[in-house]
C-alpha cells in the first residue's frame, strides 16, 4: 500500500485497479473502455494469463476514477478524429474485419 502513496494521476488509478482487481501490469496496460462494466462492477480481462479471458471485479473505489479517464479518452479521441489522426490500433487484423470500430470509444 506504500507504493500507491507514491502515485498520481493515471499511475495512480492502474496501481489501485491492479491491487483491487488482482490485474497484472499487462494486463492494465491492455484495458479497453469496453473491458469495464460499470453497472455489474466487474472487469473483463482479454487474452490474460494463457491467452485466457476472465473477468474480475472493480473495486468501487475506482469507479470515479475510471470514469474521469474515459470523459479524457473520449476528448482525446474526438481531437484525433478532427485532424484527421488515426486513433487506435486494433489487435489481430481487427480493422480490416471492422473498419470502424478504431473511431468507437470503447476501442
Amino acid at each position: 500500500m506504500r507504493v500507491l502513496g507514491h502515485l498520481c494521476g493515471a499511475m495512480y488509478l492502474m496501481g489501485t485497479l491492479m491491487y483491487g482487481s488482482g490485474l497484472r501490469l499487462i494486463e492494465a496496460c491492455r484495458l479497453r473502455v469496453r473491458d469495464i462494466d460499470f453497472e455489474r462492477q466487474v472487469v473483463t480481462v482479454r487474452a490474460g494469463k494463457g491467452d485466457k479471458d476472465r473477468t474480475t471485479l472493480l473495486p468501487a473505489a475506482c469507479i470515479p476514477a475510471l470514469q474521469h479517464q474515459i470523459s479524457t479518452a473520449k476528448q482525446q479521441l474526438d481531437y484525433r478524429l478532427h485532424h484527421g489522426r488515426v486513433p487506435v490500433t486494433l489487435p489481430h487484423k481487427l480493422d480490416r474485419k471492422y473498419p470502424n470500430a478504431g473511431i468507437s470509444l470503447a476501442w
